[in-house]
This record gives structure tokens, sequence and C-alpha cells, in this order.
């Protein structure tokens, strides 16, 4: 889709950021990381242009690891030098954590008002939901 350039381009074409490339709807599969089990849901994402946003909620998983709180797969790496944002909407895995940051395809979660990373919380029956919208 090309949209009218505000001002007229001196080439008579439209300039790249006036023109949408990409819109794509589609699901994901990701992983609970360093969970000890390597649970997965299947989550949602969309695509406009350079912009990608997802959601995907764990729900019922038994957590034998409280390693590092990653979730693998997102369907698309994250552009070089950006860091997109991740939120934790709700859930049992993690506590004393919002949300995060997506690095290369994964979601990186970090601990309430600090830089450290988050760790799952160790139980059974626990869920998650994760959303957020980063640059590729």
């Amino acid at each position: 889709i090309s949209f009218p350039t505000p001002s007229p381009a001196s080439s008579g074409t439209p300039n790249a950021s006036s023109v949408l490339d990409a819109y794509e709807e589609g699901t994901w599969t990701g992983t609970m990381a360093n969970d000890g089990v390597g649970n997965y849901a299947t989550g949602v994402y969309t695509r406009i242009g350079n912009l990608l946003s997802f959601q995907i909620y764990f729900s019922s998983k038994n957590i034998t690891s409280g390693g590092l709180a990653h979730v693998t797969g997102l369907p698309y790496s994250a552009a070089n030098g950006y860091y997109g944002i991740s939120n934790y909407l709700h859930g049992t895995s993690i506590i004393n954590c919002k949300g995060g940051y997506v690095n290369g395809a994964t979601i990186q979660n970090v601990k309430d008002n600090q830089y450290a990373q988050a760790f799952w919380v160790i139980s059974n029956n626990t869920e998650g939901m994760f959303a957020g919208t980063y640059r590729i």
C-alpha cells in the first residue's frame, strides 16, 4: 500500500517510509526456556510493516527448575540495536515481574524496578500471559 507523501518527492516516487510493504497474521509456538520441562504454548502475532505485536498464554504448566524466565520462539527476531517491550500481564509462573524485553527471538523477563533477570517459580499448574511489540 502506498500512501501519499506529505511533501512532493523530488523523484516522483513514494518515499520508502510511505509504503506499507508487509502485513501478516499468524501463530507461533513459544517455549518456556529454563523451566526444567520445556513447556510450550501457541501464541498469535500481527506484523504491520516492521512492527510485530504478539500474545501468548501458558496455562496449567508444571515448572521443575527455577531458571531464567525466558520465552523463546518468537516468529521474527528483533532488529539489531532494538529491544522490544514485553509485558507479563498476569500469572503465577514468575513473581515480582511486570515484563521485560525482546532480544533476538526471545522474551527476557526482568524483576520489578531492576535490571536483573526474573526466574521461574517452581510449582505445579502455573500460568503466564505475555504480550508485547517490537521492531523487526
